[in-house]
């Protein structure tokens, strides 16, 4: 769990001025904290907070606090499929709880369909 923290600090935190994270978001749980806490201190931005039983608070604040901004939002397996679904309108296929190195990188335009692109690290 550390080195995947410090691993995702190097990775987003290493993006030039204008393409980096504006926000973070992750439950309550300690260890979605964790991971992100090496990356907030990096950028200097602020974690969110949100209830895992959730998910759709998470997309939403998303949406409404950072609209043409970039936000990471760390989550569960049994809740990253229904963030991602609430941001797109996607249906996501479920995760197990052995996939770590899912990412989705969703881009939500004003005026178009939402994009959605996986990838798996290692």
């Amino acid at each position: 769990g550390e080195a995947r923290a410090l691993e995702l600090a190097q990775h987003f935190g290493r993006a030039p001025k204008g393409s980096r994270l504006d926000s973070i978001i992750v439950s309550e749980l300690r260890r979605t904290q964790e991971t992100v806490r090496p990356l907030a201190n990096r950028l200097g931005i602020p974690v969110i907070v949100v209830p895992a039983s959730d998910p759709a608070k998470a997309a939403q604040r998303a949406l409404d606090e950072n609209r043409g901004g970039r936000v990471l939002i760390v989550g569960h397996s049994d809740t990253v499929p229904a963030i991602v679904q609430e941001l797109s309108g996607d249906e996501v296929p479920e995760m197990s709880e052995l996939e770590y190195g899912v990412v989705y990188v969703v881009a939500v335009p004003r005026f178009s369909r939402a994009a959605v692109t996986r990838f798996d690290l290692p």
